[in-house]
């Protein structure tokens, strides 16, 4: 074993280490459904064992493109910090808010103040569902269904000689047209709706109408997300799904096997995907390519981050920030256009157009080199705990817990993102005033808190539940 490959893995190993003896500091188990846990779990999921891949080379797809053990080490490095730091924001939030509380008090949720959503609720849900399923209908029209990649995939359209690759490019990175806003409506509104009638149909005795209207919507939504070929949204909607019935039958907290079984039938479902939409011939090659994609698909971006800067582009110093309107006196750079076409001038030479977004401590990087990674990610561990702790003290109702389990998939993509985009989250903003004009109204004009409940400091056992609990 070489010297670097002896230094990754105690780095690895201590990083580890370092992180289960951090966790004491602010959770009171591993298995709570909140933000923290959520992304600290992608983090390390996602961004810190897909190392083991890259750095060994035992990733086929990506051997070719990642080839530096001196990056790679920087790499494990800088995920270490960022991972290192964010558990210290979670800790310090903690001190100046509390606990996250157990939402149900030991109770689930569904049995202590869950409730279903009542008819206004129901309506002004359902006026904006129907304005998303026009959206839908209005995207598909500019794009043409003759485009769409998932129809062309199933050969339903088409030829069957399209290229997948440049359907997909008109159908996002270049779309003409704001496909921000169309994106807002028949992905991200329909998955939260969909969240919500499922909520409802769990806590309203099985209502006929509440589950067909469910059904009808969740393939919609299925169709919305499946539409450009990419799969990590339908992956995401799913599990979504479970994630809310966790959170409202089992006290807010979900099971390790259930979890373990949830991730089997994901990786089953993505690798479907790959056999239909990269012409994969059967099942294991498609489960690789799976697995190629979760474990390392967003460490090569970040590879790449650490390669170009500073030593091919200065660094940034905010030039990646959102600039509405130019009001600030900085010349926006797109950050992740430009990565890509620096490691894809072949592609970008034929008029593609690709994104290469990395976990948000790269963004961090290139802004403010090393000082930036740290200050970033302890600033991100404060600001979603900070945010997890007072939608928790909203009292249970279907539409909260949607707005709760959609929050927890939001930030989640801060493991493999660039974190300037919450700056100014329009996104999260907008299921914000939809949850609290629908609550207002609803309780003319006073929002229901739960009250807190003082919690002693957690046992080591409370981490991980032991046998008959």
């Amino acid at each position: 074993m070489t010297a670097e490959a002896l230094l990754f893995v105690f780095m690895w190993l201590s990083f580890l280490v370092l992180w289960f003896l951090l966790l004491w500091s602010y959770t009171r188990s591993v298995f709570s459904i909140t933000m923290p846990n959520i992304l600290l779990a992608s983090m390390i999921l996602f961004q810190f064992v897909g190392l083991i891949f890259l750095f060994f080379q035992l990733d086929q797809y990506r051997a070719s493109e990642v080839t530096d053990q001196v990056i790679l080490l920087k790499v494990v490095g800088y995920t270490g910090i960022c991972i290192t730091c964010l558990i210290f924001g979670f800790s310090l939030a903690r001190r100046m808010t509390g606990y996250l509380d157990d939402v149900g008090q030991g109770k689930p949720v569904m049995e202590v103040d869950f409730l279903a959503a009542s008819k206004l609720e129901h309506s002004i849900m359902f006026f904006l569902g129907i304005i998303s399923i026009f959206v839908l209908y209005r995207y598909f029209a500019v794009v043409g269904l003759e485009n769409v990649v998932i129809l062309n995939a199933l050969n339903l359209v088409g030829s069957g000689n399209s290229n997948l690759t440049a359907l997909r490019s008109a159908m996002s990175n270049n779309f003409e047209g704001d496909f921000y806003w169309y994106d807002l409506f028949m992905r991200k509104y329909l998955t939260f709706y969909s969240v919500f009638l499922y909520l409802n149909f769990l806590g309203s005795s099985k209502k006929r109408w509440v589950l067909i209207l469910f059904i009808a919507f969740f393939l919609i939504t299925l169709l919305s997300l499946a539409s450009t070929g990419e799969k990590a949204p339908v992956l995401l909607f799913l599990a979504s799904l479970f994630v809310a019935r966790e959170y409202v039958k089992n006290n807010g907290r979900a099971d390790g096997k259930k979890i373990f079984a949830l991730f089997g039938a994901l990786m089953l479902v993505a690798s479907i995907f790959y056999i239909f939409l990269m012409n994969i011939d059967n099942v294991y090659l498609g489960l690789l390519s799976t697995l190629s994609r979760a474990f390392t698909g967003s460490l090569e971006p970040a590879y790449h981050y650490l390669e170009l800067f500073p030593s091919e582009i200065g660094f940034l110093h905010g030039s990646s920030f959102p600039n509405p309107k130019g009001i600030f006196p900085i010349e926006g750079f797109l950050l992740t256009y430009e990565v890509w076409n620096r490691v894809h001038p072949e592609y970008y030479a034929l008029g593609l157009q690709g994104s290469m977004p990395a976990a948000f401590w790269a963004e961090a990087y290139a802004n403010f080199g090393p000082i930036g990674v740290v200050v970033v990610s302890i600033l991100v561990g404060i600001y979603v705990y900070v945010l997890n702790y007072f939608l928790v003290r909203v009292k249970s109702r279907a539409l909260t817990v949607a707005l709760i389990v959609f929050s927890i998939f939001h930030f989640r993509s801060l493991a493999e993102t660039n974190f300037s985009q919450y700056l100014m989250d329009t996104t999260f903003a907008f299921f914000v005033f939809v949850t609290i004009t629908a609550l207002t109204v609803l309780h003319k004009g006073r929002i229901r808190l739960r009250q807190s409940q003082s919690q002693p400091r957690p046992s080591r056992h409370d981490y991980f539940p032991q046998k008959g609990q």
